[in-house]
């Protein structure tokens, strides 16, 4: 499902955190917090 909404909104980016289950933010903190620091670095 959320393919399908990344696909509809313009200018995102879909990331896979492997071995990790909802919410990905609590089950990998590190690599979550890594993707989402270097999407705000961009800007």
């Amino acid at each position: 499902m959320m393919k399908q909404v990344s696909d509809l909104i313009q200018d995102t980016e879909m990331h896979v955190i492997e071995n990790s289950f909802d919410p990905s933010n609590l089950c990998q903190p590190y690599v979550f917090n890594e993707i989402v620091h270097r999407f705000l670095s961009e800007f």
